[in-house]
């Protein structure tokens, strides 16, 4: 069966200590809980935290899914998200790549301190974290399910023994579990509607649209031998400083700097392909093409308040643009995105992960 995330009931206890009813594995154990990410705290620490974070959401495969990370109202953060199915079906949140590796090698596994306060459909929608042990930007990384509790905010331990190595929403048959903790270049999350399996398999009943998430911390956790059940807070790892958006496209081939990047942001750009969602949905409800020309027209003219020839002119080249694109596609999937995947290869390891 589908192995996820260990959600203990618990109550406020005494500083440094969080008393209630644990997992079975874990009722035997003193849980020492580190804080890698803490979202309830100074305000200052908060917004620094939040600013290590960026978006991945189904926009780079084709969707119109989207999300982001911001202090919420609470005191915590909040992830607010929509998922729509149509053309990708996930949205996410990670780190930037870190400059030099994260150490957790003394843990078992992630914790993070989570309520969906959105409504009451939890398992209605698939939660990843994932982690990456390499310095590349791959859809290659290591991914387990959790589920978070409804309403009250509470602790979610995920064993790195759960963690699967994944392509995408694919786990990779006969991959090697995590052996090496020692060397963690990227923590994130992500709500899909894919289930973790060595098929693109959808989650039944899945629930489409928005979400919001208020999460107060991320850390991890080492499990210890004790008589009574508790859980110590230790000092936390100190999380690495991240790639700024400069160093990041600094360390990428120059090819993929120079050609393939502004090559995907014209074949995925973002805003071209809601303009191409919201055309699905009404040609859905019986508009003809030259409606949505007219429409778009209006658009621009009345809600944008462009010039009537402007207007005409940006209408025109939206047409001509659509056709070029088609074209552009056409070549990049014949020529530029197999050197994309050649230049993106991580060079070769003398020692498996």
């Amino acid at each position: 069966g589908r192995s996820r995330g260990r959600s203990p009931p618990a109550s406020a206890g005494a500083v440094g200590t969080v008393d209630g009813v644990l997992p079975a594995s874990l009722e035997k154990s003193v849980v020492v809980r580190a804080p890698i990410y803490s979202f309830d705290g100074d305000v200052v620490a908060r917004d620094a935290a939040l600013a290590k974070f960026e978006r991945i959401d189904d926009v780079i495969m084709g969707g119109v899914s989207k999300s982001k990370l911001v202090a919420g109202t609470s005191g915590v953060a909040s992830w607010w998200g929509l998922v729509r199915t149509a053309g990708g079906g996930f949205c996410g949140q990670r780190t930037r790549t870190f400059q030099q590796p994260l150490n957790l090698s003394g843990y078992d596994g992630l914790v993070i301190t989570c309520a969906l306060v959105s409504d009451a459909d939890a398992d209605r929608r698939v939660w990843k974290l994932s982690l990456r042990l390499d310095e590349t930007r791959g859809e290659v990384v290591y991914q387990a399910e959790f589920v978070p509790p409804v309403g009250d905010m509470q602790a979610v331990y995920v064993p790195f023994s759960s963690f699967q190595l994944v392509r995408g929403p694919i786990a990779i048959l006969g991959a090697p579990s995590i052996s090496n903790t020692s060397a963690i270049f990227q923590i994130g999350f992500t709500c899909s509607k894919f289930v973790i399996d060595s098929k693109m398999t959808q989650l039944e009943d899945f629930r489409n649209g928005t979400f919001q998430l208020d999460i107060a911390e991320i850390g991890a956790y080492a499990e210890r031998p004790a008589v009574s059940s508790q859980v110590l807070i230790d000092d936390a790892p100190d999380a690495p400083e991240a790639l700024t958006e400069a160093q990041a496209k600094g360390r990428q081939p120059l090819l993929v700097r120079a050609m393939l990047l502004p090559l995907l942001g014209l074949v995925f750009s973002e805003a071209r392909r809601r303009r191409k969602r919201a055309a699905q949905l009404l040609r859905e409800r019986g508009a003809s093409r030259w409606q949505l020309a007219y429409a778009g027209w209006r658009f621009k003219r009345y809600l944008r308040g462009r010039g009537v020839l402007t207007s005409l002119l940006q209408s025109a080249a939206e047409v001509v643009g659509f056709v070029a694109l088609g074209s552009l596609r056409l070549t990049a999937r014949l020529l530029v995105f197999p050197a994309f995947r050649l230049a993106a290869r991580p060079p070769a390891r003398g020692a498996a992960r």
